[in-house]
């Protein structure tokens, strides 16, 4: 089984085209005897797809392939992460991730389906925020900000691959914007929820 990659285009209500790369894969019959195939996606560019698709096909044949299900981002972070470690993380840090979820996270794509969401997502949600971030509207958020949302959806996701509802974490291979040291004459204090952030991801 190798499985195969096609293009899909999709136009929005706003008139504007884009276009996604999905992995096809056979997985097996039902009991009609109809062929079952998953479609896997949406990918940015179709090189992107051909790396998903070798990782796909060898996690079939090797017995770790996860089928998809139809939970959301939304319904894994909010319905079971966030009470999920509320036993093992500060008040103070629930508060913080529920913050940073609501405003950065969930409005962009809260919506999309767990084992769709890819690196491509995550890379044009930092983008989105350097450029236009801020709640408000008078620009983007500082890179170690930017990072922080990066932190709290790679540790989300990093719990939905435990609990076996996606196979990779895609988080690990989006690039959040590095961290930048640079000289100022103004010292700018550490949000409430940057502190807690990164006072939580020390502590791993």
């Amino acid at each position: 089984m190798q499985g195969h990659v096609r293009k899909r285009t999709h136009r929005t209500k706003a008139g504007k085209t884009t276009t996604r790369w999905y992995v096809v894969v056979d997985i097996g019959r039902s009991l009609e005897g109809k062929r079952r195939q998953n479609w896997l996606g949406g990918y940015s560019s179709r090189a992107e797809a051909e790396r998903a698709r070798a990782g796909i096909v060898s996690g079939l044949h090797g017995g770790s392939y996860v089928e998809p299900t139809g939970v959301t981002v939304a319904d894994w972070i909010v319905d079971r992460w966030l009470p999920l470690i509320t036993t093992r993380a500060a008040a103070t840090t629930i508060v913080s991730y529920q913050s940073i979820l609501k405003h950065h996270v969930l409005p962009t794509f809260g919506g999309i389906r767990l084992h769709e969401l890819s690196a491509a997502h995550l890379d044009s949600l930092s983008t989105e925020l350097l450029i236009r971030g801020r709640r408000d509207g008078k620009g983007g958020l500082h890179s170690r900000t930017v990072g922080n949302v990066h932190l709290v959806v790679h540790l989300a996701i990093a719990d939905a691959q435990r609990a076996g509802l996606v196979r990779l974490n895609v988080a690990d291979a989006a690039h959040p914007p590095k961290r930048t040291r640079t000289r100022s004459t103004t010292i700018r204090a550490w949000e409430a929820e940057e502190l807690a952030v990164f006072l939580d991801s020390v502590k791993r």
